[in-house]
């Protein structure tokens, strides 16, 4: 399910095969926001307005700038159970709305851009983006212009120069603007990278004249350069700064299917396949793989062990550190990538280096420590996320790499929050009242 989810949204496929599924991650992020918006850290504080539109719950709000004023009062109001799952941040000084159950975007005095007219949008990049209009999806500018037209029911990766596109119910590309390169003919496909992508092909057995799928790889001007041979459920090619693709496809073993790990090269050709429970990408040089044991171990690209030790949870390598959980009954520490522990197992929680500096817990309150365990930022705070370009929300403001605050709310607003990854885009931070 997890998998399914993380192929679905790096994809950022719009059509009405994935729609439902959208939902339901959104609503997940909205448990998120309304439960973050009300903490900040003080459990008396009030929670945040709820109004209703057409009988279901909405948020109302809008944003302020880094030194914390209000620059677009909270107007705008958000149904938490509509069928749109928007992003609040701006960019390229538009940012999405929604009114009537129709999209829009508003500039960064909150005066609307372009008229809400649309039933799907994707954020503007470099003075662009992709619409759905009436049935079919447009590229337009930053006032709203047309500046392509196409009959496509389906878009996906709007920021790559070859976008999937959708016909009949099949997937091809098309260049930045929209004219069709490769004509749809797959049921699913990937994004390109490094001139190959990843596609799933129907085909026709010959004996009966049954259709079924099977994933390959092509080259930018459709030429199969990998047979159809893959019966995967999960092929991620977003992170392939390490040189290599995880699939999981299926084996059929003593009349059931299990899950059959594979590490590929950019077209599609098999390096290993590896024997265990799970596997995830690449990231430094190293994949983290758990064992039917149980455990975890992390793998070289050549498929072997990388150093001895294992353990009962582990991630992948970020900063040129793992965190990991030695033994049950153990706390979470670091390991390098000899496999050495660096940071005790201390800890009831942590999260990876992020700008380097990590998110730990320690009785029951979250701080920040660096690559030698030294604690930089106390543990003082109820609630805490990783730091982004420098900040980090911290019981609901945002704060430095030394623990300062940077911004915070006016009394009776809440920062927006998703999971921790809200942003001063284009300097704006998406706000909503408090009661």
């Amino acid at each position: 399910m997890l998998m399914t989810i993380s192929f679905i949204f790096k994809k950022q496929l719009f059509n009405t095969r994935t729609l439902f599924r959208s939902i339901c991650f959104f609503m997940f992020g909205v448990l998120i926001i309304l439960t973050l918006a009300s903490c900040d850290g003080n459990k008396n504080d009030a929670p945040v307005v709820v109004t209703t539109i057409n009988e279901h719950p909405a948020i109302v709000y809008g944003y302020m700038n880094m030194a914390g004023d209000i620059i677009i009062d909270p107007t705008f109001e958000y149904d938490l159970c509509g069928s749109h799952n928007i992003n609040f941040d701006f960019h390229d000084e538009r940012a999405m709305f929604v009114k009537d159950g129709k999209l829009g975007f508003i500039n960064k005095t909150g005066q609307i851009a372009i008229d809400p007219i649309y039933d799907h949008v994707f954020d503007f990049i470099n003075g662009f983006t992709w619409v759905k209009h009436n049935g079919s999806w447009q590229k337009i500018d930053k006032n709203g212009l047309v500046v392509a037209d196409t009959d496509f029911e389906g878009i996906c990766f709007p920021e790559e120069d070859m976008i999937g596109v959708m016909q009949d119910g099949l997937w091809g590309y098309a260049d930045k603007n929209g004219k069709l390169i490769i004509k749809p003919q797959y049921s699913d496909i990937c994004r390109f990278v490094d001139g190959y992508a990843f596609v799933d092909i129907p085909l026709t057995r010959e004996d009966d004249g049954v259709v079924y799928n099977r994933w390959g790889c092509i080259d930018i001007d459709g030429n199969i350069i990998t047979e159809p041979i893959y019966n995967a459920k999960y092929i991620d090619v977003v992170d392939f700064s390490d040189g290599m693709i995880l699939i999981i496809d299926y084996k059929f073993v003593n009349g059931e299917y299990l899950d059959d790990y594979k590490y590929a090269n950019k077209k599609g050709e098999i390096i290993f396949q590896i024997d265990c429970r799970d596997a995830a990408d690449y990231n430094e040089g190293l994949a983290r793989v758990k064992l039917e044991t149980c455990r975890y171990v992390f793998i070289n690209k050549n498929g072997n062990q990388a150093f001895e030790n294992d353990f009962v949870y582990a991630t992948n390598f970020k900063e040129g550190m793992a965190c990991v959980r030695p033994n049950e009954g153990d706390g979470y520490g670091f390991i390098n990538k000899s496999g050495t522990l660096i940071i005790d197992p201390l800890y009831e929680y942590i999260a990876e280096f992020s700008g380097g500096l990590a998110l730990v817990r320690k009785d029951g309150k979250y701080g920040y420590i660096d690559k030698a365990g030294n604690t930089i930022i106390p543990f003082r705070f109820d609630r805490a996320f990783d730091f982004i370009n420098g900040m980090a929300i911290a019981d609901g403001v945002f704060i430095d790499q030394y623990g300062n605050t940077i911004v915070s709310p006016p009394d009776g607003y809440s920062i927006i929050n998703f999971d921790g990854e809200t942003t001063a885009c284009d300097g704006l931070i998406p706000i909503v009242k408090k009661k």
